[in-house]
């Protein structure tokens, strides 16, 4: 059995290496015979390592010390600007270029627009790279004219930035005054002061000779000023305007007796009491008197139509053509309509065509207007019938049929 041997450390040379190695023998097993103490191998040269690990260490050093420096540097608040050339690639081999800078955006100047028609106008903003948005206002100049732009012209603008355009609509319309009882001269000036355009038409009539007797449009209709209001003038009676006799006609006219002449108008009217009729029958009495008929809506529980108070008051003295101003109920207020009612139809008699359309309309039906001839000039433009009459419950949405009286002479 073979003898057991204890474990021995061998230790190389100090000045080679530092380095601890341990010969491990492992005692019980068999193994190679021992080599002789005098012929042990030479052992490895180690310093061509331990060169290349002072180098490794140097270096390491040298890039955590420049590290550490650069930090400092930006934390101490040390900018560095750094210049970046583009090379161009069209240029030869070798040679580079610094990229010019981009020019800043040019801002188109807002043209001036005033004045010009307003397609033309969007067209101008659109070939400028800017957009254009209207506005219909109203105005004298001609319709579809830009009165005035927002921003003003000169103004520089971003690229598709809005310029607002405002658009003549025309002047705005207004109602048309009532003149008709008036005499021609004052017919006339009244239609003029209202910026209208009177159209004088002689026509026969019962009416005093020189009296407007009817007009169209009719009073209150809304229109522009510039527009032609036609003024149907009386010039007497048949026969008498012409001078003839129906007992012996003569061919030329016959002169008044020497020392006469004819007695001119009254002056003045007395204001008759309208309180408590209907608006048509109110309007016949008033011009009869020679006096002109304004009127009012107002609530009122009286039925609709129906003249509730007048001013001047009746009996009072007034200077022919002035006008009577008559409140006019709307009539009580409609009652909650039960599910599966219908409604009711509003009286519109005595009302111009546009105030009995509007009525109707909104109440909710369709109307349709037929003109009928009336030998009274104070029904002229006005509604002297209905079909359903005002009252009677009738299906929404049906047709209401009135009657608009057309003078005849």
């Amino acid at each position: 059995m073979p003898t057991r041997r204890p474990r021995r450390r061998v230790r190389p040379p100090r000045a080679a290496t530092t380095e601890t190695v341990l010969v491990e023998e492992e005692i019980g097993r068999p193994g190679p015979p021992p080599l002789p103490t005098d012929e042990l191998p030479p052992e490895r040269e180690l310093w061509p390592w331990m060169l290349v690990l002072l180098a490794l260490v140097l270096a390491g050093l040298a890039a955590a010390y420049f590290a550490t420096r650069d930090d400092k540097k930006s934390s101490a608040g040390v900018t560095v600007t750094t210049t970046v050339a583009r090379t161009v690639s069209s240029a030869p081999t070798g040679a580079t270029r610094t990229a010019a800078p981009k020019p800043a955006a040019v801002r188109p100047a807002v043209p001036n627009l005033v004045w010009r028609p307003a397609p033309a106008a969007l067209q101008a903003l659109r070939a400028r790279g800017l957009t254009g948005r209207t506005r219909g206002v109203f105005s004298t100049k001609p319709r579809n004219q830009v009165v005035s732009q927002t921003p003003g012209a000169a103004s520089r603008l971003a690229k598709g930035a809005t310029v607002t355009l405002d658009v003549s609509k025309g002047p705005k319309a207004v109602p048309i005054p009532d003149v008709i009882g008036q005499d021609e001269a004052a017919a006339v000036g009244t239609v003029k002061a209202q910026g209208f355009v009177p159209d004088v038409a002689k026509v026969p009539s019962n009416q005093s000779v020189g009296q407007v007797v009817a007009q169209h449009p009719v009073p209150g209709t809304r229109a522009a000023p510039g527009s032609g209001v036609r003024l149907n003038v009386s010039t007497g009676a048949k026969g008498e305007s012409d001078g003839t006799s129906t007992a012996a006609p003569t061919s030329t006219p016959a002169a008044p007796p020497a020392g006469t002449e004819t007695a001119p108008p009254p002056a003045s009217a007395t204001v008759p009491d309208v309180t408590g009729k209907k608006l048509l029958a109110a309007r016949k009495l008033i011009r009869a008197a020679g006096l002109v008929t304004g009127f009012k809506r107002v609530p009122n529980e009286l039925p609709k139509g129906t003249v509730v108070s007048q001013s001047p008051k009746p009996g009072t003295t007034a200077k022919r053509g002035a006008h009577v101003l008559v409140n006019v109920s709307l009539g009580p207020k409609p009652k909650p309509a039960t599910e599966g009612a219908q409604p009711l139809v509003p009286d519109v008699t005595g009302e111009d065509e546009t105030t009995a359309t509007q009525d109707l309309q909104a109440a909710g039906f369709q109307v349709e207007v037929v003109r009928e001839s009336t030998a009274d000039d104070a029904e002229d433009g006005i509604v002297v019938q209905q079909d359903p009459s005002g009252g009677v419950s009738a299906t929404a949405k049906s047709k209401v049929t009135i009657y608009v009286g057309r003078f005849g002479g």
